[in-house]
């Protein structure tokens, strides 16, 4: 079993467009599953591919993690977990504006609803490449970044907004004061 997994590492890292950019380079990323096979498989191909990797095993040392100041950009969890569901820190992550992707072996429709409901940002079912998790990474991290823009929009819009009431009220109180209609 060893020697097929560092054989799929060793394909992993001879395929060119894997290759490490400048923009994965800075992106880091927290990979949550409780298979330390697969954890380890997915952690070297994103690695080779140029992302900067941090693991749990599971949903409560994710949250240890997260509460100790770890700031990944994305996070990458599975449903299935022993004790917590990845669900649970799912609406942890959301709480703290973290995008996530879900990774798991679940399909049905009720899972997949639950973790749109709490933001995921992409659903992939198990088994999956290196070569098909990249795609998917980057989109949602270009998803993320334009509801961050849209959220920091949306601020500025209702501070103007209140900016022109505060006017409007103070515009109306002078006309009362001065008997303008």
């Amino acid at each position: 079993l060893h020697y097929c997994w560092n054989r799929l590492l060793f394909k992993l890292m001879k395929v060119p467009d894997l290759m490490e950019t400048k923009q994965r380079k800075s992106t880091h990323i927290l990979l949550v599953d409780d298979e330390r096979v697969a954890l380890a498989v997915i952690r070297n191909g994103l690695t080779v591919a140029g992302y900067r990797c941090s693991i749990a095993e599971s949903v409560d040392e994710a949250a240890k993690l997260l509460r100790n100041a770890l700031q990944p950009d994305i996070v990458v969890l599975d449903v299935g977990m022993p004790n917590k569901s990845g669900l649970v820190l799912a609406e942890y992550l959301a709480s703290l504006s973290i995008p996530f992707i879900m990774l798991t072996a679940f399909s049905d429709q009720a899972t997949i609803d639950q973790a749109t409901q709490f933001g995921a940002l992409g659903y992939l079912v198990k088994p999956i490449t290196i070569k098909q998790l990249i795609p998917a990474i980057d989109a949602a991290l270009v998803r993320a970044e334009e509801m961050q823009q849209l959220k920091l929009t949306e601020g500025q819009l209702k501070a103007a907004l209140n900016g022109d009431r505060d006017i409007s009220i103070a515009i109306g109180i002078t006309m009362a004061k001065f008997g303008v209609d």
